[in-house]
C-alpha cells in the first residue's frame, strides 16, 4: 500500500477491508473508523513492491473540492456514498408497473 489523498483509493481500501472481515449469520452494527498520523504529500517513502498509484489525481479531487465547497458539502460524491439523510426519490410522474407487478394492476369494480 501507498499513502494516498484519493477518495477512490480510500473507499478501495474500506471495502476491501469489510470484505474480509464480513461473515454471513452474526447481526453487525455500524462502527466507525479513526484516522490518524496524516502527514504532508511526499513526506513518506514509498514501498518498492507497493502497486504504482494513480497518477494526476489531483485536478480532479481539486475539481470535486471546490464543486462542495461553492455548492454545499455532499454536492458531488461517488455512487458508492450513501446520499443519506432525508432523500427519497421522485414518483409523482411514476409509471404504473402493468407488466411487471401484480400490485401494478387496475382493478375492475362491477355495481
Amino acid at each position: 500500500m501507498y499513502s494516498t489523498d484519493d477518495t477512490r483509493d480510500l473507499f478501495q481500501a474500506a471495502i476491501g477491508s469489510l470484505r474480509a472481515l464480513y461473515r454471513p449469520g452474526p447481526a453487525y452494527a455500524k462502527a466507525g473508523v479513526v484516522l490518524s498520523q496524516f502527514v504532508e504529500r511526499g513526506a513518506i517513502t514509498g514501498d518498492l513492491f507497493a502497486p504504482k498509484p494513480r497518477s494526476n489525481i489531483e485536478p480532479l479531487m481539486g475539481l470535486i473540492d471546490a464543486i462542495n465547497a461553492k455548492h454545499g458539502r455532499g454536492a458531488v460524491r461517488f455512487g458508492r456514498e450513501n446520499a443519506g439523510g432525508s432523500w427519497t426519490m421522485r414518483q409523482e410522474l411514476l409509471s404504473p408497473a402493468y407488466t411487471t407487478s401484480w400490485q401494478g394492476l387496475p382493478k375492475a369494480r362491477c355495481f
